[in-house]
Protein backbone atom coordinates (compact mmCIF):
# COMPACT_ATOMS: atom_id res chain seq x y z
CA UNK A 1 0.00 0.00 0.00
CA UNK A 2 2.92 2.30 0.82
CA UNK A 3 4.88 1.84 -2.44
CA UNK A 4 1.47 2.27 -4.60
CA UNK A 5 0.92 5.49 -2.49
CA UNK A 6 4.33 6.66 -3.45
CA UNK A 7 4.61 5.81 -6.95
CA UNK A 8 1.00 7.85 -6.55
CA UNK A 9 2.84 10.62 -5.16
CA UNK A 10 6.16 9.84 -7.90
CA UNK A 11 3.93 10.15 -10.75
CA UNK A 12 1.73 13.29 -9.52
CA UNK A 13 5.26 14.94 -8.88
CA UNK A 14 6.55 14.11 -12.26
CA UNK A 15 3.15 15.22 -14.04
CA UNK A 16 3.85 18.56 -12.33
CA UNK A 17 7.01 18.99 -13.52
CA UNK A 18 6.21 18.37 -16.76
CA UNK A 19 3.47 20.63 -16.56
CA UNK A 20 5.81 23.57 -14.74
CA UNK A 21 8.37 23.07 -17.65
CA UNK A 22 5.73 23.11 -20.38
CA UNK A 23 4.65 26.56 -19.50
CA UNK A 24 8.10 28.30 -18.82
CA UNK A 25 8.81 26.98 -22.70
CA UNK A 26 5.60 28.50 -23.68
CA UNK A 27 6.90 31.85 -21.46
CA UNK A 28 9.32 31.74 -23.23
CA UNK A 29 8.08 31.66 -26.51
CA UNK A 30 4.94 34.20 -25.53
CA UNK A 31 8.30 36.70 -24.36
CA UNK A 32 10.08 36.44 -27.84
CA UNK A 33 6.33 36.75 -29.59
CA UNK A 34 6.24 39.89 -28.01
CA UNK A 35 9.56 41.46 -28.67
CA UNK A 36 8.72 40.48 -32.95
CA UNK A 37 5.66 42.27 -32.70
CA UNK A 38 5.10 45.19 -34.79
CA UNK A 39 7.23 46.78 -38.08
CA UNK A 40 10.76 46.07 -39.03
CA UNK A 41 12.85 47.66 -41.51
CA UNK A 42 15.22 45.56 -43.73
CA UNK A 43 19.03 46.16 -43.13
CA UNK A 44 20.57 42.97 -45.10
CA UNK A 45 20.01 39.92 -46.40
CA UNK A 46 23.30 37.66 -46.72
CA UNK A 47 23.01 34.25 -49.00
CA UNK A 48 26.09 31.87 -48.36
CA UNK A 49 26.25 29.30 -50.96
CA UNK A 50 27.67 26.27 -50.50
CA UNK A 51 30.88 26.40 -51.28
CA UNK A 52 31.05 29.55 -48.46
CA UNK A 53 30.66 32.08 -51.22
CA UNK A 54 28.58 35.44 -49.57
CA UNK A 55 26.26 37.68 -51.60
CA UNK A 56 23.44 40.47 -51.38
CA UNK A 57 20.39 39.02 -52.03
CA UNK A 58 20.21 41.83 -54.64
CA UNK A 59 21.65 45.66 -54.87
CA UNK A 60 20.00 48.44 -53.34
CA UNK A 61 17.32 46.23 -51.37
CA UNK A 62 14.68 47.77 -49.39
CA UNK A 63 11.55 46.11 -47.58
CA UNK A 64 10.25 45.09 -43.93
CA UNK A 65 8.38 42.21 -41.78
CA UNK A 66 5.72 42.73 -40.30
CA UNK A 67 4.59 40.60 -37.04
CA UNK A 68 1.16 41.18 -35.91
CA UNK A 69 -0.51 40.03 -32.18
CA UNK A 70 -2.82 37.56 -34.66
CA UNK A 71 -0.60 35.35 -35.43
CA UNK A 72 -0.18 36.51 -39.03
CA UNK A 73 3.24 38.45 -40.61
CA UNK A 74 4.02 39.60 -44.26
CA UNK A 75 7.46 40.25 -45.62
CA UNK A 76 8.00 42.21 -48.80
CA UNK A 77 11.68 42.81 -50.21
CA UNK A 78 12.07 44.94 -53.56
CA UNK A 79 15.38 45.21 -55.60
CA UNK A 80 16.54 48.16 -56.77
CA UNK A 81 18.26 46.22 -59.19
CA UNK A 82 19.76 42.81 -60.01
CA UNK A 83 21.39 40.17 -62.88
CA UNK A 84 20.85 37.23 -63.67
CA UNK A 85 23.55 36.23 -61.57
CA UNK A 86 21.79 37.31 -58.55
CA UNK A 87 19.97 35.37 -55.92
CA UNK A 88 16.93 37.70 -56.16
CA UNK A 89 16.29 37.11 -60.25
CA UNK A 90 14.62 33.43 -59.47
CA UNK A 91 12.25 35.84 -57.91
CA UNK A 92 12.18 38.44 -60.63
CA UNK A 93 13.72 41.18 -58.37
CA UNK A 94 10.73 40.92 -55.25
CA UNK A 95 9.91 38.65 -52.84
CA UNK A 96 6.43 38.91 -50.99
CA UNK A 97 4.65 36.93 -48.81
CA UNK A 98 2.40 36.83 -46.07
CA UNK A 99 1.47 33.97 -43.41
CA UNK A 100 0.80 32.81 -39.84
CA UNK A 101 3.99 32.53 -37.84
CA UNK A 102 4.95 30.38 -34.98
CA UNK A 103 7.91 30.99 -32.37
CA UNK A 104 9.45 28.02 -30.67
CA UNK A 105 12.75 27.39 -29.10
CA UNK A 106 14.17 30.29 -31.00
CA UNK A 107 12.93 28.89 -34.47
CA UNK A 108 10.37 31.13 -36.20
CA UNK A 109 8.36 29.22 -38.71
CA UNK A 110 6.20 31.03 -41.84
CA UNK A 111 3.57 29.08 -42.97
CA UNK A 112 2.63 30.66 -46.20
CA UNK A 113 -0.60 31.12 -47.75
CA UNK A 114 0.11 34.25 -50.24
CA UNK A 115 3.14 34.62 -52.62
CA UNK A 116 4.53 36.52 -55.59
CA UNK A 117 6.46 33.26 -55.84
CA UNK A 118 4.79 29.64 -56.71
CA UNK A 119 8.20 28.45 -55.17
CA UNK A 120 6.78 29.76 -51.37
CA UNK A 121 3.51 28.87 -51.95
CA UNK A 122 2.14 26.99 -49.32
CA UNK A 123 5.32 26.09 -48.09
CA UNK A 124 6.79 26.31 -43.81
CA UNK A 125 9.87 28.07 -43.66
CA UNK A 126 11.80 27.70 -40.25
CA UNK A 127 14.36 30.09 -39.48
CA UNK A 128 16.35 30.76 -36.35
CA UNK A 129 15.11 33.80 -34.67
CA UNK A 130 17.31 36.32 -33.09
CA UNK A 131 16.15 39.36 -30.74
CA UNK A 132 19.51 41.37 -30.85
CA UNK A 133 18.69 44.56 -29.16
CA UNK A 134 15.26 45.95 -28.31
CA UNK A 135 15.83 47.87 -31.96
CA UNK A 136 17.75 44.43 -33.95
CA UNK A 137 16.31 41.50 -35.04
CA UNK A 138 18.04 38.62 -37.00
CA UNK A 139 16.45 35.55 -38.90
CA UNK A 140 18.93 33.18 -40.47
CA UNK A 141 18.85 29.11 -41.16
CA UNK A 142 19.92 26.71 -44.52
CA UNK A 143 17.60 26.92 -47.46
CA UNK A 144 16.68 23.79 -47.99
CA UNK A 145 18.89 20.68 -48.77
CA UNK A 146 21.36 22.76 -50.80
CA UNK A 147 23.60 23.62 -48.65
CA UNK A 148 22.93 27.67 -48.67
CA UNK A 149 21.88 29.48 -45.91
CA UNK A 150 20.68 32.78 -44.99
CA UNK A 151 21.39 35.92 -42.92
CA UNK A 152 18.54 38.83 -42.94
CA UNK A 153 19.02 41.40 -40.71
CA UNK A 154 15.91 43.97 -39.00
CA UNK A 155 15.62 47.09 -37.41
CA UNK A 156 12.65 48.17 -35.82
CA UNK A 157 10.51 50.69 -37.72
CA UNK A 158 9.66 53.32 -34.68
CA UNK A 159 7.43 55.95 -36.83
CA UNK A 160 4.06 55.88 -35.74
CA UNK A 161 1.02 55.90 -38.16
Amino acid sequence: MVLALRKEDSMKKLILLSLVLSSLSLAAASKNEQKILGSWDLKSFKLKSAQGVVADFCKDMNGNILYEKSGHMAVSINCGSFDEASPAHKYGGMLFYSATFKVTDGDISHTISNSNSQLLLNKVLVRKIEVLSDTKLELSGKIGNSGESLVINFEKNKSKI
